[in-house]
């Protein structure tokens, strides 16, 4: 379990199928575990949050399996709770993963990840200033926020119109985890909106070639706020996410 434990904070496609075959080893060796089966847990929902998932129906229905696993032999498991928490969030359920997350908390107050995934259905569901708040002090705990709670920082400093530190968040992020392109996306719409013209072209094109796919209209609708949305398209269209041309400011 603790040698699968860096793969949860610097997610690559290898390193989590490696994680996850320690991580079955553990349980075999103890199947009472619980730590193992929330671990777990967190690879399946990491490889869908990454775009790694051949099926994210699938593969969130089997986070949500060991997630409960894990909770039916230790109800005070963190990690758990949150990835159930996590699992509402990408469904749009944010009252449920409020209510997930904040079992989490109230079991640990100091728990990092528990107060990123606070920091990350505050700011889906338009909160954006507790969001900020929530994060922040996760990242004091842990400086070493895994790639999708950085990349909500990211995003909610956006939001909040503070762009530079939104594309300072999403830079490092992208040195961290080369494969958050999520990131990107937000970079390339902090950079139009400090008027940073070629920046935001760039990494709008390396979107383009790391993901033929990507679709503008999808990106961020997770958003309870359709003043947010809006926003974020935005900056994505004047970084020519939109049109596939170079942006204008």
């Amino acid at each position: 379990v603790v040698r699968a434990r860096p793969a949860l904070q610097r997610p690559a496609r290898a390193n989590i199928v490696e994680a996850r075959e320690l991580l079955r080893r553990a349980i075999a060796l103890d199947p009472n575990y619980a730590s193992a089966y929330a671990a777990l847990a967190d690879t399946y929902h990491l490889a869908t949050v990454m775009g790694w998932a051949e099926s994210p129906s699938a593969f969130l229905e089997r986070a949500a399996e060991f997630a409960n696993k894990a909770l039916s032999l230790n109800d005070a498991d963190v990690r758990a709770h949150v990835i159930l928490g996590r699992i509402h969030i990408f469904y749009r359920r944010y009252e449920q993963a409020k209510a997930e997350i904040d079992r989490a908390i109230t079991i640990n107050p100091n728990d990092a990840d528990g107060l990123a995934g606070r920091g990350n259905v505050l700011m889906w569901s338009g909160q954006t200033s507790e969001a900020i708040d929530a994060l922040e002090l996760a990242l004091r705990i842990n400086p070493e926020l895994n790639p999708v709670d950085r990349a909500a920082l990211s995003l909610a400093y956006y939001l909040k119109q503070r762009y530079g530190e939104a594309a300072e968040q999403a830079e490092l992020n992208l040195r961290r985890t080369e494969a958050a392109n999520f990131s990107r996306v937000v970079l390339a719409a902090a950079d139009a909106q400090l008027n940073r013209s070629e920046e935001a072209a760039r990494a709008a094109a390396v979107i383009r070639r790391l993901d033929p796919t990507f679709d503008p209209q999808e990106f961020g609708t997770k958003f309870l706020s359709a003043n947010d949305l809006e926003h974020l398209r935005e900056g994505l269209r004047k970084a020519g996410l939109f049109t596939g041309e170079p942006g204008r400011n």
